[in-house]
């Protein structure tokens, strides 16, 4: 019934259109719909928009469906956001837009048409109004807004309604209107402490109403009370805190003050607030007056919290330093100018304690600096300075922070001793130097020469400062131990500038390596490690393969001797680098700290070996001698190997990969007949070189 139904109402349309197109002489483009008028676009509190349209004519009932769409620009591109198929449906919600973050632009379009799927030309596009508040002077709250549309559509209201709700939570009333296409308006309040909120609206004769966005605005008064002067800042001396007065504000609406630090580049922070017109004592719990100055100005604030800001009283703490010359036996006070005092400060007083005994005067100046001569050795001595108003007669007075010091005069070192100077690397050689740890050494400075008797040059320094080690390390990189030997010193200088004492020489060890391959042996040379008090006990000779040497030495020698020959017969693997380095080890001695006896390494030096091939020309396969044909090769550590033979018809018998196998003279499982027969053997080495080697073998029967 229901699929009757549907057919009779079809076959009665198209009979309709018929009819209606053969004695109306309409096309048929009439039966597509027009796009809806979109006539409101209202913002809703939690940024969503409500669109609201006129539904357009549809004589023939040819609707399939309303089509949403969405830009966050004017001139798109635009996206469909959603579809509506109810023809009397006049209203969508947007729920998927912010417009508190982002503009909306909106238009429709009506798809329609004997197939529903002719789409009509869009509708007007019109913006979601999006308000936005500034406050100037802290009364005048400036609104500003986008319009709908341009121009006014011609159902809309010639006049914007501007809704307001004051104070903040109470219902929304009409505060003003504006015309349409003037987008602005100033409310002005003068009220403190006052928030306002705002929307636009703009109604249309369809009945519906286009809401702009919220926003709000405090309204404040802006008149601070009178500039602030300070009195004076002092350091405190039970806390080494800033402390600060200053005279209460002249303005009765004060309800406070603001202590303010400046920052520099004409920037500031509060960084606390003292409550009441008379409190006019003020000290920081977060201060560091002990250890620097500081500077501080304050600003009397009313119940809006305004303040003036463009123009502080700044004022900043002495802080005084002190340092002990031990090499005149004096101590030097410094500090900076106090800053605030109005008529500047006159003369500085220095007060002196020594061993906790009352402070006295010890001088009056207008320098920022004193030196105390003839301080006692071991005395503790205090201080602070005094900066001083008007020549005395003002009411003002600062004090710095308190400093103590005890002056102690330098000791000298009662050794230095080079440890060993040995060779790191090709470009690297490290020095040790023991050194005494009680003396008052400000630095320690590293000599080179390429002879014993010089010139030395000093090419690095090392700060003593705090060291508590018993031993300095020097590296000194602009070698090259391969070709040079290096001469090393080290000296001390105390914290006067003074060279207290110079170290033993110390010489690197120069290692020269010869290799002769037919012999299967190595030479090498070396010159003496110089000079340790206990002098050379023995030379330790390490070997290695391609730069890396093995933990254990292969000989050790005595002091005297400086060469030695190394029978390599059997080392047979590797990659044809034999390298070696020779140790050198001190006599038994007793060192400060139990230092062992001390060691130097020489440079390494390795000899490059080209593989040896050993390759029989005959052999008897399944004999007592000779049984396999297979290469013998040393100095190799091959990483490719290949090894092929062929027939005298150049028909191939056999072939591997496998350096440890060898040919039993066998084809196919069968001996083959005796005669000569042709070799290619190739090996590839790891550091990338390749050998080949061609020949014949004759195989015996």
């Amino acid at each position: 019934m229901w699929f009757l139904q549907k057919y009779m109402q079809k076959i009665t349309l198209i009979f309709s259109l018929v009819f209606y197109f053969a004695f109306s002489g309409s096309s048929t483009a009439n039966i597509i719909i027009d796009a809806p008028e979109l006539r409101c676009v209202s913002v809703n509190n939690n940024g969503t928009v409500d669109l609201t349209w006129q539904i357009p004519v549809d004589p023939f009932g040819t609707f399939n469906s309303y089509h949403v769409y969405y830009s966050n620009n004017p001139l798109g591109p635009f996206a469909v956001v959603d579809s509506i198929f109810i023809y009397a449906t006049s209203t969508y919600t947007h729920t998927t837009v912010n417009v508190y973050n982002q503009p909306a632009y909106y238009y429709l379009k009506s798809r329609s048409g004997l197939s529903g799927t002719d789409y009509s030309d869009p509708s007007d596009t019109l913006a979601a109004i999006r308000l936005n508040t500034n406050l100037f002077f802290g009364t005048q709250a400036q609104l500003t807004w986008n319009p709908l549309h341009t121009p006014n559509l011609p159902s809309a209201s010639p006049l914007y309604d501007i809704q307001n709700s004051l104070p903040l939570g109470s219902p929304y009333v009409l505060l003003a209107n504006t015309p349409y296409g003037t987008e602005t308006y100033t409310h002005v309040r003068y009220l403190c402490g006052e928030q306002v909120a705002y929307y636009i609206e703009l109604s249309d004769a369809l009945g519906c109403v286009s809401k702009s966005t919220l926003d709000t605005v405090l309204f404040k008064d802006l008149l601070p009370p009178s500039y602030q002067l300070f009195d004076s800042i002092s350091v405190n001396p039970a806390t080494s805190l800033a402390h600060m007065g200053w005279k209460p504000s002249p303005s009765p609406d004060t309800e406070g003050y603001y202590i303010i630090r400046p920052l520099g580049g004409g920037m500031f922070q509060i960084v606390d607030t003292v409550f009441g017109i008379n409190n006019t004592y003020y000290q920081y719990a977060l201060s560091n007056a002990g250890s620097q100055s500081e500077m501080y100005c304050i600003a009397a604030f009313d119940s809006c919290r305004n303040y003036v800001n463009n123009q502080f009283d700044i004022h900043q703490t002495v802080y005084l330093q002190l340092k002990d010359d031990d090499c005149e036996k004096s101590i030097k006070l410094n500090w900076n100018k106090y800053s605030g005092f109005k008529l500047g400060v006159t003369y500085y007083q220095i007060f002196e304690s020594e061993n906790a005994a009352p402070y006295t005067l010890l001088t009056t100046l207008s320098d920022t600096f004193y030196t105390r001569l003839g301080a006692n050795d071991g005395s503790t001595y205090q201080y602070f300075v005094k900066a001083v108003d008007n020549n005395g007669l003002g009411a003002y007075t600062s004090m710095s922070n308190v400093q103590q010091i005890v002056p102690q005069f330098p000791n000298t070192p009662q050794y230095l001793y080079l440890y060993y100077a040995t060779v790191a690397d090709s470009f690297e050689t490290k020095i040790t130097t023991l050194v005494d740890t009680s003396a008052d050494i400000k630095e320690y400075k590293l000599w080179k020469a390429l002879n014993e008797n010089g010139p030395y040059n000093t090419i690095q320094t090392i700060q003593a400062g705090s060291n508590t080690s018993l031993s300095v390390s020097f590296s000194d990189t602009d070698v090259n131990t391969k070709y040079q030997s290096y001469y090393y010193k080290i000296s001390a200088v105390d914290v006067c500038g003074v060279e207290q004492m110079v170290s033993n020489i110390g010489k690197t060890i120069l290692l020269e390596v010869y290799g002769d391959v037919s012999d299967e042996k190595i030479s090498i040379t070396w010159s003496e490690y110089e000079k340790w008090n206990a002098s050379v006990k023995a030379y330790n000779i390490y070997r290695g393969v391609d730069s890396y040497v093995e933990t254990n030495p292969i000989a050790t020698v005595s002091a005297n001797v400086h060469h030695f020959t190394d029978d390599i017969s059997e080392y047979l693997k590797g990659q044809g680098r034999i390298c070696y380095v020779v140790e050198a080890v001190e006599n038994d001695t007793v060192y400060v700290g139990n230092f062992p006896s001390a060691f130097s390494r020489s440079n390494m030096v390795c000899a490059l070996l080209s593989p040896v091939f050993y390759i029989p020309n005959a052999f008897v396969p399944g004999g007592d001698y000779n049984p396999v044909f297979k290469p013998s090769i040393i100095f190799s550590d091959y990483s490719k190997y290949n090894m092929m033979i062929y027939n005298r018809w150049g028909q191939k018998v056999f072939e591997t990969n496998d350096i440890e196998q060898g040919w039993d003279g066998t084809f196919n499982g069968v001996v083959v007949e005796g005669g000569v027969y042709v070799y290619t053997l190739y090996l590839g080495t790891k550091n990338g070189i390749y050998h080949h080697r061609k020949g014949s073998v004759t195989v015996l029967r």
